[in-house]
């Protein structure tokens, strides 16, 4: 067996250099090689088993995931989509909600599609207050 150290091993370097394929023993090495670079750049650490490792990554890979879903729980939206959201959740249909806004159902649908409605908590949007609302005040 050849013993190898701090050389990035893939077969077809293997091949080049030994003028053979690898055995399973030099490749099950390789593999080891492979994943303990790995684990050093993802800072797990080398300690325990193999699962124990791999759970690890598993529990890094999770948390940066929840991390990114819980950056955006309040989304800004207009006012228009702000009453769809409303009627939405009170349970009126797309044809409803058209009708009582005097709106075609394609205009409501879009608006759903954009703001991804009904959602729990939404925002209004301040850039979307018209000038003629602030001279009424």
């Amino acid at each position: 067996m050849v013993n190898v150290v701090n050389v990035e091993i893939t077969l077809d370097n293997f091949k080049r250099a030994f003028g053979r394929a690898p055995s399973q023993e030099e490749i099950a090495m390789m593999m080891k090689l492979k994943a303990l670079k790995q684990e050093k750049q993802i800072n797990t650490g080398n300690t325990g088993s193999v699962m124990e490792r791999s759970k690890k990554c598993q529990d890094i890979a999770l948390a940066r995931g929840r991390e990114k879903k819980k950056q955006k729980t309040q989304v800004k939206i207009s006012p228009q989509a702000m009453k769809v959201n409303k009627m939405l959740n009170y349970g009126l249909s797309e044809e409803e909600i058209a009708d009582v806004l005097d709106k075609n159902v394609l205009a409501i649908r879009n608006c759903m599609y954009r703001y991804r409605l009904p959602r729990e908590s939404v925002v209004l949007d301040d850039s979307f207050v018209h000038h003629s609302e602030l001279s009424g005040l």
